[in-house]
Order: C-alpha cells, then sequence, then structure tokens
C-alpha cells in the first residue's frame, strides 16, 4: 500500500484520540460515549476526504510540499469540516437556515474553530504530511 493511501487512513484517527479524555470525564454513558465517537470519526474521515485529498493533490501537483503547509491546511481544513457538520446537523434536526448560522455568530462557536478544532486539524494535516511524505520524489 503507498503510503499516501496510508496517511488518509490513520491520520484522521487522530480526532476520535483527542477526544476520548474529554468524553471520558464527562460522558457516563456508554451509547452517547460511543455515538459520539462514531460521529466525530466518521466527520473526521469525511473532512479529510473532501477537503484534505483535494488540498493535498492541489499542493503536490504544485511541487507546494513544504511542512507548513500541512497544519496551515489542516487548520483550515478542520474548521471548515467542522462547520459544515454543524450546518449539516443543524438542518438536520429542523433548524432553520439562519438560526443554524447563528451559532457561528457567537463567542462560543467561534471559539470551538480555534480550540480544539483547528488545532485538531493542524494535528491531521502534519500526521498525513508525516506518513505521506510528500516532499519526496516517487521512486
Amino acid at each position: 500500500m503507498s503510503r499516501p493511501v496510508i496517511a488518509f487512513l490513520v491520520a484522521p484517527l487522530v480526532v476520535p484520540f483527542f477526544l476520548l479524555p474529554s468524553l471520558l470525564s464527562g460522558m457516563p454513558d456508554g451509547f452517547w460515549f460511543a455515538m459520539t465517537l462514531i460521529v466525530a470519526t466518521i466527520t473526521a474521515y469525511a473532512g479529510t476526504f473532501f477537503f484534505g485529498l483535494p488540498a493535498y493533490l492541489f499542493l503536490r501537483a504544485r511541487k507546494w510540499t513544504s511542512f507548513w503547509f500541512a497544519p496551515v491546511v489542516g487548520f483550515i481544513g478542520g474548521s471548515l469540516a467542522y462547520c459544515l457538520f454543524i450546518v449539516l446537523f443543524g438542518l438536520s434536526l429542523g433548524h432553520s437556515p439562519s438560526s443554524v448560522m447563528a451559532s457561528f455568530s457567537n463567542a462560543s462557536g467561534l471559539r470551538d474553530l480555534l480550540w480544539p478544532i483547528g488545532p485538531e486539524g493542524a494535528v491531521v494535516g502534519s500526521l498525513l504530511w508525516l506518513i505521506a511524505r510528500p516532499d519526496r520524489a516517487a521512486r
């Protein structure tokens, strides 16, 4: 299996791994614990596939393979995936689009993007880069 494929399979697992400490301290019910981990894992893989893969292919095609791109693009991709998840989740619960978008206008919604969502995305991007190593020429 090639390094990029392994990277895209392994790197998104950072998100549920980082979520474990907060879930273990505040969620006694086993069902919701499992559901939260499953939803976080699905969201992480979806975000990596829909935002990370196009970014990876775009940057690699232009030979922009320096390490610093990985955490920056990961931060942005993780934040975008979180925003998309919140919008889709809110709409699936029957909320109006304006009330869903209002959740981003308060300090709590914006704070979540800066901590912990953005840094988790940066770690996913960095781990993806460290495994895939797009800076090395194909042999």
